[in-house]
């Protein structure tokens, strides 16, 4: 018997493990970002989604949130209060949206539609207003793309 070709077989027979082995690992990683993405997107619609849902199961919610939006100025004291608790929650969940595009887990797609959402709220009298007062609590990064939604003042 020739060790040395037991040898060379068994290398090889190794080598062939190894390359099986590493291209079932990197299936398996594509095959768990892909998941991790779709979790991102739902989770992320549904919280938006959820927020929606909450505001418009009170009419006074409503009515304080599209106010508050369009004209700060027509809010109480404590209305205004109010408003910006509502509007904290809403930014977060797009400067959430925001961190997730950046990381790469939410889907072109997805973000270019939530852009859109974006725009539209952070061009708002009361959110811009909001944005000035608290803007610095949010992500510098977010703060930066938010300067770039809003109209030059």
């Amino acid at each position: 018997m020739n060790w040395s070709a037991v040898s060379a077989v068994a290398e090889v027979l190794g080598a062939i493990g190894v390359v099986v082995t590493l291209l079932h690992i990197s299936r398996q990683v594509r095959e768990n970002t892909r998941s991790i993405r779709r979790s991102t997107t739902h989770d992320a619609l549904r919280s938006i989604a959820d927020f929606n849902q909450f505001i418009a199961s009170d009419p006074h919610l409503v009515d304080l949130f599209w106010r508050g939006s369009a004209d700060p100025a027509d809010l109480s004291g404590v209305e205004w209060q109010r408003f910006v608790s509502l509007a904290s929650t809403l930014i977060r969940k797009f400067e959430l949206l925001y961190l997730d595009y950046s990381s790469g887990s939410l889907s072109d797609d997805i973000w270019e539609a939530q852009v859109n959402n974006i725009q539209t709220w952070m061009t708002k009298p009361g959110v811009v207003r909001w944005f000035d007062e608290l803007g610095s609590h949010v992500h510098p990064s977010f703060r930066r793309f938010v300067a770039t939604l809003q109209p030059a003042r």
